[in-house]
């Protein structure tokens, strides 16, 4: 199967969306803020400050976290030269070509750590930290079902909460519940 196509902003900015490293680490960081928020209203009780301080840093995070994404898709974007923009996919049973102006990737499906398939992406990770953007309107309704389900049946599916995370969130977790107790219980 192959596809060509011309990168577009939207199309880095759905990969970046796409990511479950950003959503579980805007989760992570909304979940510490709100935890740290009712803290701070169980030592000094529910006021309306308080419930004003919850609302705005949530407002604040949901804004922050959507701007963030949209400057980075921006910056990555203009980070690629014009004439490299054009790409060229070719997918086969047992592998895949990626083509631009100045670079050619050939990789077999056995040599890619995950993927993560989203309505507008897909994303073939290299590496734990490395993905190639696939945006799936570079080919045809029939050609990209192929081509789906050639990946879905050699590569390993994204995890749906990564084990470093999940491990930093539950370590973040019982620190705070244990400051809370000791605070708790040292408080007259």
């Amino acid at each position: 199967m192959e596809g060509r196509l011309e990168l577009t902003e939207s199309d880095v900015l759905h990969a970046l969306q796409s990511m479950p490293e950003r959503r579980f680490g805007a989760a992570a960081v909304s979940a510490l803020a709100a935890l740290v928020l009712v803290g701070i209203g169980l030592v000094q009780g529910f006021d309306p400050a308080i419930w004003m301080s919850i609302g705005f840093a949530g407002v604040l995070l949901v804004f922050t976290n959507l701007s963030s994404t949209r400057l980075q898709a921006r910056r990555f974007f203009k980070d690629i030269a014009a004439d490299r923009r054009e790409t060229a996919y070719v997918f086969t049973p047992t592998g895949l070509e990626i083509t631009t102006k100045h670079s050619h990737v050939k990789q077999d499906y056995e040599a890619l750590k995950r993927f993560v398939l989203m309505p507008h992406t897909l994303l073939l990770y290299s590496s734990s930290s490395i993905a190639q953007i696939v945006p799936l309107r570079a080919f045809a309704p029939a050609d990209r079902d192929r081509v789906i389900a050639w990946v879905q049946a050699q590569v390993k599916p994204s995890p749906k909460l990564p084990p470093t995370l999940r491990r930093t969130v539950g370590i973040w977790l019982v620190l705070v519940i244990a400051f809370a107790a000791i605070w708790w219980f040292l408080n007259p």
